[in-house]
């Protein structure tokens, strides 16, 4: 979920737990400005059930500052008590100061394709390295084609499935959050009423009542 205040973002929050969300996705980078205080003070009661996301702008976000400030604000956030962090697989390989202050055991390793989708042979390869540098490892391609979600949810097939949370953005990919949910995928990403984060994000309220029809 994401907010321009923090105040803003406490009231979502709370609507999404309400909701029956069993964690929720906190983007800090849609905050005008915050300070690793202020979440501790004003969002601490739900730290321990959230996922923490501090995405740049080259990864689809909308963190804007230089890239050393945003750094040292995902290694500050690692010692709040969040469910998880989310942290991009090129950052979490470059700097190994931020390794070494998110433990493994907290770390959803992401890696995004904004333009589309690459071939399977170089998916499954995505796959392997961001699977070994975190506890969860997230997959996300842009689907310019219904195709595309094929590759993308072909990565279920491989050893790796169990950690895996594998979906394409866009229009034509919305159902690989339904088929993902299904394959086993360990979370999925759903928004408020009429506020997706990302395009083809479905809310909470429609993949719970597809998710009941596919159990029963």
């Amino acid at each position: 979920m994401a907010a321009n205040t923090i105040e803003e973002l406490l009231e979502k929050a709370s609507t999404a737990m309400d909701l029956g969300s069993d964690l929720i996705e906190l983007r800090l980078d849609f905050l005008e400005t915050f300070s690793v205080s202020q979440i501790e003070r004003f969002l601490g009661s739900y730290v321990k059930r959230a996922i923490a996301t501090l995405r740049p702008v080259s990864e689809g976000g909308r963190f804007v500052g230089p890239e050393n400030t945003r750094i040292r604000l995902l290694e500050e956030l690692a010692s709040l008590p969040f469910y998880l962090i989310d942290v991009e697989y090129k950052a979490i390989s470059s700097n190994r100061k931020l390794h070494d202050s998110i433990k493994r055991s907290r770390r959803i390793i992401s890696w995004h394709s904004l333009s589309g989708t690459p071939s399977i042979r170089t998916m499954h390869v995505i796959v392997r390295n961001v699977s070994i540098a975190g506890a969860y490892a997230k997959i996300v391609t842009v689907a310019n084609s219904y195709e595309d979600n094929v590759r993308t949810l072909s990565l279920y097939r491989s050893r790796y499935a169990k950690r895996l949370i594998a979906f394409c953005m866009g229009d034509r990919g919305v159902a690989s959050r339904f088929v993902s949910a299904s394959l086993g995928s360990p979370i999925v990403y759903c928004s408020l009423p009429s506020e997706p984060v990302a395009e083809g994000q479905v809310s909470l309220s429609l993949m719970q009542e597809v998710l009941r029809g596919i159990r029963n």
